[in-house]
């Protein structure tokens, strides 16, 4: 938000040279303003949805025997982990 301030102010102090050469289009001052815009933006969805806290892992119930078990392997059984990268035999004639 600092920048988008600062841009913004070099936007508002403009000369009409600078305004002659960009063809009359303030650049500075739509940038430092839509800097300052999501800026805003970020600190209100900051403010909405806050991260949630840490949790304590001591706190957590103990693993069971499948602790070692990548989530989700199940459904990998007797494929490579790179099995989606073979070419489908299906479609082949």
């Amino acid at each position: 938000m600092i920048y988008g301030v600062i841009v913004t102010i070099v936007g508002f102090t403009v000369s009409d040279a600078d305004l002659d050469k960009a063809e009359g289009v303030d650049i500075n001052l739509r940038t430092g303003l839509g800097m300052l815009a999501l800026g805003v933006f970020f600190l209100v969805w900051l403010k909405l949805r806050p991260t949630p806290p840490p949790v304590d892992t001591e706190q957590l119930p103990p693993e069971t025997d499948k602790g070692t078990e990548r989530p989700g392997s199940h459904l990998m059984q007797g494929r490579s982990s790179l099995g989606w990268l073979r070419p489908c035999t299906a479609i082949r004639g």
